[in-house]
């Protein structure tokens, strides 16, 4: 639930790394933005269809400057949720949008050269269809929470893989 819902309830009050920060219930200093700091805005909400990090982005940017985050865990906020984002298939749906932000931080975080880019597309298609095989075995079970996992993250290496082959074929990411 936690990167479809920003859920990160399960951390103690005080200092968080970056990949533990995101979503609607953040704040940061008006000072880091007075720096010159922006969200990267090829990554983030800007169709249907998109990449989700685009907060991550920016927080990982902010640690390696040095800056801080702090988790408020009895700070009290609210979010609307739609009744539709309640319902499996925008949320599987939502599992390929992070998979494509995650597979752009991971991407940032490396100089992928054209070898490794290939290497890279080859290991999320192998792990797409090992899942695949997941999905399939958890629908034989019968059991509805292991058959939704098993789609989650289907689709969640799916968006992965989505971005890999658009990196590969050197296309502008959208």
């Amino acid at each position: 639930l936690s990167p479809t819902f920003s859920l990160i309830d399960y951390l103690d009050e005080g200092p968080i790394r970056p990949r533990h920060f995101f979503g609607p219930n953040m704040a940061v200093r008006a000072q880091v933005f007075s720096n010159g700091y922006r969200f990267d805005e090829t990554i983030g909400p800007n169709r249907m269809n998109y990449a989700m990090g685009s907060e991550s982005q920016l927080t990982r940017r902010l640690e390696k400057d040095g800056h801080k985050g702090w988790f408020c865990k009895n700070a009290v906020v609210q979010h609307i949720i739609r009744s539709f984002q309640l319902e499996q298939e925008w949320i599987l749906r939502r599992a390929v949008r992070f998979g494509r932000g995650q597979f752009r931080l991971d991407v940032m975080k490396s100089d992928l050269n054209v070898v490794l880019r290939v290497r890279e597309l080859f290991y999320y298609l192998r792990q797409l269809t090992r899942t695949t095989w997941k999905v399939t075995a958890a629908n034989w079970s019968g059991n509805p929470e292991r058959m939704f996992k098993a789609r989650w993250e289907r689709n969640f290496l799916a968006g992965k893989t989505r971005e890999a082959l658009v990196l590969c074929a050197g296309r502008n990411r959208s």
